[in-house]
């Protein structure tokens, strides 16, 4: 007797599909294969629990006075922290300010084929996610899935992949293929090695242009030592003649008065 998932009380033809794909063959090795790269994940995949991305951006808003959260805005923010939380959504910050390393890469991909294709002065974080960029940015759906914003793009209007291919013309946005996880997190690891020899370069220059700076004052203390001497010197020289004058010139007056003729 089977027993029908709760989930799906009164629905047993739907139950029933959900069953016959679980013990499709080659289903339990996909399911594994997805649980072990989501094990690999260092973080949450997204902090909204099991809400709608459209509840997150409500409660976000709430807890922030109001504050308007746009949909990409939202996306960002729910790979930050929760809606609760003091987050914030920067498109400058770096990739570790979100959970994952795919995260940032996509918002930094996304913003720019938005602007590409719409023009400088369009600002995505507070305009609706455009799906076509979306398709053209990352090469379409991967596994009936959105690249960014998923639960947010209207699939009614968003062409297919193949329907933007055939309207496209050399003067068109071109369709980025969809890079892997690994592929990402070795860009992601490339740019942060870049980051950290620049974080080593510029300590190296702090470090040498700190010390240059402490050897000219200490090349300075030691002249103006120096010339402290010198003139310490020369003004006992000129005590030296000057006791040396007057002990000439008293033994000048000296002679005369005992009628001796100078030296």
């Amino acid at each position: 007797m089977m027993v029908i998932l709760w989930w799906l009380a009164g629905n047993e033809q739907c139950c029933d599909m959900i069953i016959d794909r679980w013990y499709a063959e080659g289903w339990v090795e996909m399911h594994e294969s997805c649980r072990q790269r989501h094990l690999m994940m260092p973080g949450a995949p997204h902090h909204q629990g099991n809400s709608h991305l459209r509840q997150y951006a409500a409660r976000w808003s709430a807890s922030h006075g109001g504050e308007p959260c746009p949909p990409i805005k939202a996306w960002a923010l729910a790979h930050k922290g929760k809606a609760t939380s003091d987050v914030n959504y920067n498109p400058a910050d770096p990739p570790e300010a979100y959970n994952h390393v795919t995260v940032h890469s996509r918002l930094s991909e996304y913003n720019s084929m938005a602007t590409e294709v719409h023009g400088p002065d369009f600002d995505p974080s507070t305009e609706p996610i455009d799906g076509e960029v979306v398709m053209r940015v990352r090469g379409g759906k991967k596994h009936g899935r959105y690249w960014i914003g998923d639960s947010l793009i209207d699939t009614a209007s968003t062409p297919t992949l193949a329907q933007i291919r055939a309207r496209s013309t050399s003067s068109s946005s071109a369709i980025l293929p969809r890079q892997s996880t690994t592929e990402i997190q070795m860009e992601a690891l490339k740019a942060q090695m870049q980051r950290d020899f620049k974080a080593q370069l510029l300590a190296q220059q702090q470090a040498w242009a700190a010390q240059q700076q402490a050897q000219q004052q200490a090349w300075a203390a030691e002249r103006e030592r120096m010339q402290q001497d010198l003139r310490q010197t020369q003004e006992a020289s000129q005590q030296n003649q000057m006791q040396l004058a007057l002990a000439f010139q008293f033994m000048q007056t000296m002679g005369s008065q005992m009628g001796l003729s100078p030296p």
